[in-house]
């Protein structure tokens, strides 16, 4: 992404292949786990869908804000510690929904 050659400076040309590798990797293994619990939470959701129990819509609500709220804090990081400018308004948009999301699950 644009942000992280903005925050360390240099292009993806101009790193080792070593640290290529490593950036991939990790970029890889956060995917897989975002991936993990996007899978996890619409199938709480299409579980709640069913039964309507008050524990699995705010399951879903502290999942997905404990996602959302350790990405914001890895993005203001960036943000402040880097010249990096990461997408944190999306990450803000998707956090608000998904709190509007646990309260339409709950008064529906």
């Amino acid at each position: 992404m644009n942000y992280h050659s903005m925050a360390i400076q240099k292009n993806w040309e101009e790193l080792v292949p070593e640290m290529q590798v490593l950036i991939t990797a990790l970029m890889r293994a956060l995917s897989s786990g975002f991936l993990s619990i996007a899978v996890a939470l619409s199938i709480l959701q299409i579980q709640f869908n069913r039964i309507h129990e008050h524990w699995i819509a705010l399951t879903i609500l502290i999942i997905g804000s404990i996602l959302a709220l350790g990405s914001l804090y890895a993005m203001y990081l960036i943000r402040t510690k880097t010249k990096g400018r990461p997408p944190i308004t999306i990450v803000l948009v998707i956090f608000i929904m998904m709190v509007l999301g646990y309260f339409f699950n709950i008064y529906s």
